[in-house]
């Protein structure tokens, strides 16, 4: 993966090997946001290329939008990587954006409903179940169902999995913790 340097007035970003479109942008902003350099010219210059796709589930009729590869049309993989870069960046950014994929993501959800779905939990109760299938646009490399569920599940439920980088822990925090007393010990010799 290369990073790309913003020429006149453009955006930097990520691919596998020369400026175009910024396919791998997302993964290259959320490596440099886990490894702390979340304030780099990289990252920094890269974020903005992230806006220049957004969720949008149809093909764009435009000729230029046609030109540009099927990232930001469908492609949940793709998405599922801004939007953990966009998670991580926290505050505006991250509002603008969980805005604008949470309510139409839910809403592409395909639904089977509990009266044909089959499914029944351990209380013996049916349940709704859903899926996403990726739409008529979806950029599919042979996935199938489970996986595009799963990054739609992820996509969503990103507050719920990951700690935000940009909540730093501070030194005098963490090392009060490890020299607590209070842990709880757990006799394993039984």
């Amino acid at each position: 993966m290369r990073f790309h340097y913003a020429e006149k007035g453009e955006y930097g970003g990520f691919n596998y090997s020369a400026p175009g479109v910024g396919g791998l942008t997302g993964v290259g902003i959320l490596c440099l946001q886990f490894l702390g350099e979340s304030k780099s010219k990289e990252v920094r210059s890269s974020l903005p290329t992230l806006a220049s796709y957004p969720f949008t589930w149809q093909e764009e009729k435009d000729e230029k939008e046609k030109a540009k590869e099927t990232a930001g049309k469908g492609n949940l993989y793709f998405w599922y990587y801004n939007t953990q870069a966009y998670f991580q960046e926290g505050g505006a950014t991250w509002d603008a954006w969980n805005k604008e994929f949470s309510a139409p993501l839910v809403n592409l959800q395909k639904v089977i409903s509990k009266d044909v779905s089959g499914y029944v939990d351990h209380k013996g109760e049916p349940h709704d179940i859903g899926s996403w299938d990726g739409g008529p646009h979806f950029h599919d490399g042979g996935e199938g169902a489970v996986f595009k569920t799963l990054l739609s599940t992820l996509m969503l439920e990103v507050y719920y999995r990951y700690l935000p980088t940009f909540q730093v822990i501070p030194d005098a925090e963490i090392k009060k913790e490890l020299e607590s007393s209070d842990d709880i010990v757990i006799d394993l010799s039984s």
